[in-house]
């Protein structure tokens, strides 16, 4: 299973891995698909498996904290999110939670 990374800038600190963690437990009831976390200075690396649900909830945390998302050169990168990052994950039924995970795969 391969790995996606996004990258943010932030106008002061990064958050701590910690609070990041913490973040996801707590919409999704695990860290199972998140890999790992850098900071160097201003910048911050998100590191999650491929799969639909935790990459978007690491995304909207790091936007919530300040953060642009930014591509491997510094630039801005536009950043849609789906809607369900709203609520945590559990709070979605379970036939959306299947349906959202599943559709993912071809």
């Amino acid at each position: 299973m391969g790995l996606s990374i996004d990258r943010f800038e932030f106008p002061g600190e990064p958050p701590r891995k910690e609070e990041l963690v913490e973040h996801l437990v707590a919409q999704l009831g695990s860290v199972r698909a998140f890999d790992s976390y850098e900071v160097d200075g201003r910048r911050a690396a998100v590191f999650c498996m491929f799969e639909p649900v935790t990459r978007p909830y690491a995304i909207a945390f790091m936007l919530a904290r300040g953060g642009t998302r930014i591509d491997g050169g510094g630039n801005p990168v536009p950043t849609a999110l789906p809607a369900f990052v709203e609520r945590p994950w559990r709070d979605h039924p379970w036939w959306f939670r299947l349906k959202t995970r599943f559709s993912s795969i071809k």
